[in-house]
């Protein structure tokens, strides 16, 4: 009998980070939020205590060398600006481990014997002088959380690896409104993707027995399909980039098997600046038992994964934050959607039909005949079983002149019989069938649909007056949909809280159409758009939730271009907002009122 212990290994556990709000229990994938940027994905690989990521629960008191001799709650005395938690930090700045001063405790003196042997008890200003840049808001949201709570909860990583041999195959994945099947994640980890420059900020307590390191972080590659993993590489170091290329890659990172994430060279656009941040710092930190700790890990955009380091246990994630943001943000989104219907018709070239009577007396006093030609007109089938005598009539609409209407109708003899059918009719002519007393729609030989929907997101920060605005597309022809892109983020200083619109194109990606409005933070802005090729018409519904002022900025009413046939062309367009029968010009300020309730 074999009395060696076995290895247990349950099925991985995988959950996504944003979930949808208001939905039913029973929603399956739909539950998964659009803009979800990766998941947790934990399993069991231990001898005698399942789990490589677990989350539990511990007395607040377990951080008492935070909270200060003896303490065992917290403690915040708002008009004395003193709070009894003492957080430990350590950034580019700090040179070394320091106790962070911010706007809860500047006027405690107060530091727990443990700290201050190994930091002192100097506390030192969180943006001044340790440079942190989203410690303000996330202190503010530990303080709502610490405020009257006898218990904290935390998220840690048991001793594992991080590596292309540990991964796991998911069979649906939601990532950035992108859906994946067969999709591939890293085990023992928070798998998540920045859409842009970003931190990694987070708060940790040291309260698990011989907690020696928080995480690992990993920079995640795949394959051109975006579902499998090709190559995990583990981050050592961070530095700023100081080359020409710095804005497409403002970090450069230094792998653990000694190769940099881009070419630094001589002759390379990339040049090794500054030391932004050291991974050691995270994962063989100094470490103080029943602590609070705090770190700012900057990032480029991209796929990461953070969890398990080899041979060691982690400590508690009590508080993480993965975003781009900087400061508190109102953010405003604006939905759009370019439709365009291109229909392919059979037409003779060469029919044209002229009315018998004179339609006008023109300058020179001759008659002129109302005139009918090529395309303006409509192609009908007669089968070759048909019998009897067909009438064909064309008139014109002398109120609209841009409606036709050709009517069937049988003979004299009223003899005629026989299935009629269209493969072409222009759109301002409408086919009428006397004899079988219907309308008659034209079938195309062809039908195509492109759709093209856009989603602006404005993040407006009032402090600093930045906007950051981030542009996702994502085409879906004939009804195949392809992957949402992102554009690079579009950085404004110094603007105020208008946000802009913009329609493109999509054959030639010319702006012809853009307006501006302000709005609150909470607005629900939506742009849908239909064009009509054939009258070269612009018909825009918007849409919100509030009531807005919009003021049309840009409007292309003429658009020249060189055709296949190297012929130069010109399109005129005219444009409709919320209505079919009112046409707007730039620089007018239309009115959007919000649906009335009730």
């Amino acid at each position: 009998m074999n009395s060696d212990p076995y290895l247990y290994r349950s099925n991985p556990t995988y959950f996504p980070l944003g979930f949808q709000s208001n939905t039913s229990s029973d929603a399956g994938y739909n539950e998964i939020a659009d803009n979800n940027t990766g998941y947790i994905v934990s399993g069991a690989n231990y001898l005698t205590q399942p789990g490589d990521l677990r989350i539990s629960k511990y007395s607040i008191s377990d951080i008492s060398n935070s909270l200060g001799n003896g303490a065992t709650s917290y403690t915040y005395n708002e008009s004395q600006k003193n709070c009894n938690l003492n957080i430990v930090t350590r950034s580019a700045a700090s040179n070394g481990y320091k106790l962070i001063k911010d706007d809860y405790n500047q006027n405690n003196t107060t530091v727990s014997t443990a700290l201050s042997n190994q930091f002192g008890s100097t506390k030192y200003d969180y943006k001044t002088t340790l440079g942190l840049a989203k410690y303000a808001d996330s202190r503010e949201n530990l303080h709502k959380l610490f405020s009257g709570a006898s218990n904290i909860y935390g998220l840690h990583f048991m001793d594992s690896q991080i590596s292309t041999s540990n991964k796991i195959m998911i069979p649906y994945a939601k990532v950035n409104r992108n859906e994946f099947e067969n999709y591939e994640l890293p085990e023992d980890c928070v798998d998540f993707n920045l859409k842009r420059k970003g931190y990694i900020n987070f708060f940790a307590g040291t309260y698990f027995n011989n907690n020696k390191t928080f995480f690992s972080l990993h920079e995640i590659q795949r394959d051109s399909t975006g579902t499998q993993i090709t190559a995990i590489f583990e981050i050592s170091k961070i530095y700023n980039n100081s080359g020409l290329n710095s804005k497409d890659y403002p970090y450069i990172y230094l792998y653990s098997n000694g190769n940099y994430s881009i070419p630094v060279t001589e002759s390379s656009d990339a040049k090794l600046g500054s030391l932004a941040f050291d991974m050691e710092w995270v994962t063989s930190p100094t470490v103080v038992d029943d602590a609070l700790y705090y770190y700012e890990i900057p990032a480029c955009a991209g796929e990461y994964a953070l969890g398990s380091v080899k041979n060691k246990d982690g400590a508690y994630l009590m508080y993480l934050d993965i975003g781009a943001s900087t400061n508190s943000t109102d953010v405003t989104t604006v939905t759009e959607r370019i439709t365009t219907i291109t229909d392919s018709f059979e037409f003779v070239i060469g029919i044209d039909f002229v009315t018998s009577m004179p339609k006008i007396k023109n300058e020179n006093e001759e008659n002129e005949f109302e005139a009918i030609t090529g395309h303006e007109s409509a192609l009908v089938v007669v089968p070759s079983t048909a019998t009897g005598t067909l009438n064909y009539t064309m008139s014109v609409n002398q109120t609209d002149e841009k409606q036709n209407t050709l009517t069937l109708s049988a003979g004299t003899d009223s003899s005629f019989s026989g299935a009629l059918a269209s493969t072409y009719s222009s759109l301002n002519t409408t086919i009428v069938d006397n004899v079988n007393s219907t309308s008659i729609i034209p079938n195309p030989i062809e039908h195509h649909e492109v759709i093209l929907d856009k989603i602006t997101s404005y993040e407006y920060n009032a402090a600093t007056s930045v906007m950051v605005v981030g542009v996702s597309r994502r085409l879906t022809v004939d009804g195949v949909k392809g992957q949402w892109t992102d554009d690079d983020a579009d950085v404004r200083e110094g603007v105020e809280a208008t946000y802009t619109s913009e329609v493109s194109l999509t054959n030639v990606g010319d702006i012809i159409f853009e307006f501006e409005y302000s709005a609150p933070s909470t607005a629900n802005i939506t742009v849908e758009t239909f064009y009509h090729p054939e009258t070269s018409q612009y018909f825009f519904t918007i849409t919100s939730d509030v009531d807005i002022t919009i003021h049309i900025t840009k409007l292309v009413t003429t658009y020249n271009y060189v055709d296949d046939g190297g012929n130069e062309r010109s399109v005129t367009y005219s444009f409709y907002i919320n209505s079919e029968d009112t046409t707007v010009s730039q620089g007018d300020y239309i009115n959007i009122k919000a649906p009335s309730q009730g």
